[in-house]
């Protein structure tokens, strides 16, 4: 389940980075706290076009949230139904490469990509592969640099693969499956795997509670939600997974840096609503 500290990343998003639409500590790292957390941003579902159409499905291969890289940056994203800039299909060649920088940084690269989404015989998907993805925060390389010092939060996968799926009569159905990943911090390997982790672990750099968190990593993120893509939620407001939803996303990855340039990324993303 998100880490609670993602009520802090989110505020500290919408402030730093002036977002509408969305909301050298170590090396540490620990699992997500089971605390009630606080629900994501529905935005992190995606782009809700018209909330009374009966089904909608949005992916795409990453997207980027933060002032430092353009506030919000979608890459290979598909939408269902599709509308002008976000067509219901996207792919590339296996071995197309997108190189991801700004003029000061670079912060990675996406090779193989596929988003793709529908609505068929009554079910809703949407679907998100990746061959390779490599990503920093808040950079993997600053040209005229070369001794930069190495990344707060890394990311690698291969052979990335998310589903979210809704029939009619039946509950959402989230999926991620991944040939190998790894995340670190400073250059110091701290995850590695070589098939998807469970579902919302969390991993939170520097480890120690009592020191402010500058990163943040859910992998497997799977989020149950309404038909308008707000977060399911427990009796006292916080988030809880609801296993008759019918609405909900997941991503392969979803990274936070919160310092020194708040910045939000999500890798290999389906979401699906239904509301019928």
């Amino acid at each position: 389940m998100p880490t609670p500290t993602r009520r802090a990343a989110r505020t500290a998003l919408a402030a730093a980075a002036a977002l509408t639409a969305v909301t050298a500590l170590g090396a540490a790292v620990a699992p997500a706290a089971a605390a009630d957390p606080s629900p994501p941003p529905p935005v992190n579902w995606g782009t809700v076009l018209d909330l009374s159409a009966p089904a909608q499905a949005n992916a795409w291969s990453l997207r980027v949230l933060g002032r430092g890289v353009g506030d919000d940056i979608r890459v290979a994203e598909a939408h269902h139904p599709a509308a002008p800039g976000t067509p219901a299909l996207v792919s590339t060649a296996p071995e197309r490469t997108y190189r991801l920088a700004t003029r000061h940084y670079t912060f990675g690269s996406l090779r193989g990509v596929r988003s793709a989404t529908a609505d068929r015989k009554g079910a809703v998907t949407a679907s998100s592969h990746l061959e390779r993805v490599t990503l920093g925060l808040p950079y993997l390389t600053k040209p005229g640099m070369p001794s930069a010092p190495p990344p707060v939060l890394a990311l690698e996968l291969t052979g990335a693969d998310v589903s979210a799926s809704s029939a009619r009569g039946k509950p959402l159905a989230l999926a991620t499956t991944t040939r190998s990943g790894s995340v670190s911090a400073y250059g110091t390997k701290l995850r590695t795997f070589k098939e998807a982790p469970a579902a919302n672990t969390g991993l939170r750099v520097p480890a120690n509670p009592l020191l402010p968190a500058q990163a943040l990593v859910t992998l497997n993120e799977q989020i149950t939600t309404d038909a308008q893509g707000h977060p399911s939620t427990a009796a006292l407001g916080g988030y809880r997974r609801d296993a008759s939803a019918t609405s909900g996303y997941v991503n392969a990855a979803h990274m936070t840096l919160l310092t020194p340039e708040p910045t939000d990324m999500t890798v290999a993303h389906a979401a699906v609503i239904r509301n019928d």
